[in-house]
């Protein structure tokens, strides 16, 4: 599947939120995630302060989701990210998580991101399957060592994007906190 289109029982911008955390939420059991972490000293990109508007072809595709409202896209020219995905996180492996996160590119250049700890300075990329048209959305995943506050860098050509998001792991209501 190339688009999130063949999903119509999903309504607007929930279509692009579910999409990005099917596989991340399809562990839990009911009912919304509970944060089991977290930090308060995570300076978080607020989605309002972006830098611009949503470009027309974003918003007509939005529009053809079903979507009339850009609010909680962030972006520049032809690169915009859904935020908001990557709150969650699920467990991956040996203590690693997962998260994905939504794009939308404007033109038919490959996307890179690259993530970086803002708590250790680590780094790890991001992972964009190929196989979707641009312009269009743009689903990728990225593999976190650990939780917590992340700047993430998405570059399509000479687009970049960066952004801060605070990555929590998130548990099914009703199942005991992980040790950490």
């Amino acid at each position: 599947m190339n688009s999130i289109s063949q999903f119509p029982e999903w309504a607007g911008r929930r279509r692009v939120v579910a999409l990005a955390l099917v596989g991340a939420l399809s562990a839990c059991t009911g009912g919304e995630p509970e944060a089991v972490g977290g930090s308060r000293t995570c300076p978080v990109t607020n989605v309002a302060d972006r830098p611009e508007r949503p470009s027309a072809p974003l918003l007509a595709w939005l529009d053809t989701q079903g979507e009339k409202d850009s609010a909680g896209w962030y972006g520049t020219g032809d690169l915009w990210t859904f935020p908001e995905a990557t709150r969650y996180a699920s467990p991956q492996g040996e203590g690693g998580l997962r998260i994905k996160m939504p794009w939308w590119r404007g033109r038919d250049e490959k996307l890179t991101l690259r993530l970086v700890s803002l708590r250790t300075g680590e780094s790890v990329e991001g992972s964009v399957p190929d196989g979707y048209y641009a312009p269009g959305f743009q689903p990728t995943g990225m593999l976190l060592p650990y939780a917590g506050c992340w700047q993430i860098t998405g570059t399509l050509g000479a687009t970049r994007l960066r952004l801060v998001v605070d990555v929590t792991p998130f548990r099914a209501p009703g199942t005991a906190t992980p040790a950490g």
